[in-house]
C-alpha cells in the first residue's frame, strides 16, 4: 500500500478521481436519478486537484482511492474521501484518511466534513460528529455536518 500527496495532478488524475467517486456513491444504492444529480459533484477538474491539498492510494501500482482537504477560512474541509467500491471494508479508507490528517500542516487544526449519511461511522471513528443537518439534493434529504479538531500526532 503507497500512500501519497499529490504535488500536481494531471487531466488523467481528474478523470480517474471522477471514476471513483461516482462508482463509490453509486455502491451505496442510490437511484440512478440522483446519482445523475451528483454527477457535476463528482466530477474534478486538474485545476482544482492543484488548488487543494490531494492524497492518493496506491496498491500494486493502481490508484484505488483519494482524499482531498481544502482550506476554508479559520477550518479545513474534507471535501471527497473516496475508495473504489471493491477495497471498500478492508482499512484502506481510515489509512488514507490517517495519513492526510497525520501531515503537519494540519495538526491541532479543525476540520469538518459535509458527509454522505453512509459515511458518518467511518468519520465518527475520527472523532468527527454531527453538529447540524444540511439539506442536500435532491430536495427533502439531509447531509451531517460534523466537526472535530485534529489532535493527532
Amino acid at each position: 500500500m503507497d500512500i501519497k500527496q499529490l504535488i500536481k495532478a494531471s487531466d488523467e488524475d481528474a478523470f480517474l478521481f471522477g471514476q471513483i467517486a461516482k462508482a463509490a456513491k453509486a455502491h451505496w444504492g442510490y437511484p440512478q436519478e440522483w446519482l445523475a444529480l451528483w454527477d457535476k459533484d463528482l466530477s474534478f477538474t486538474t485545476e482544482f486537484l492543484n488548488a487543494n491539498h490531494v492524497f492518493v492510494i496506491r496498491i500494486n501500482g493502481q490508484t484505488i482511492g483519494f482524499c482531498m482537504i481544502i482550506e476554508e477560512a479559520g477550518y479545513f474541509e474534507i471535501e471527497h474521501c473516496w475508495i473504489l467500491p471493491e477495497q471498500i471494508g478492508h482499512g484502506y479508507g481510515k489509512h488514507l484518511l490517517s495519513f492526510a490528517l497525520a501531515q503537519p500542516l494540519f495538526k491541532d487544526q479543525t476540520f469538518q466534513v459535509l458527509s454522505d449519511p453512509n459515511a458518518m461511522g467511518f468519520y465518527q471513528k475520527f472523532g468527527f460528529e454531527t453538529i447540524k443537518m444540511i439539506p442536500g439534493t435532491p430536495k427533502g434529504r439531509e447531509l451531517p455536518l460534523m466537526q472535530m479538531t485534529n489532535s493527532r500526532k
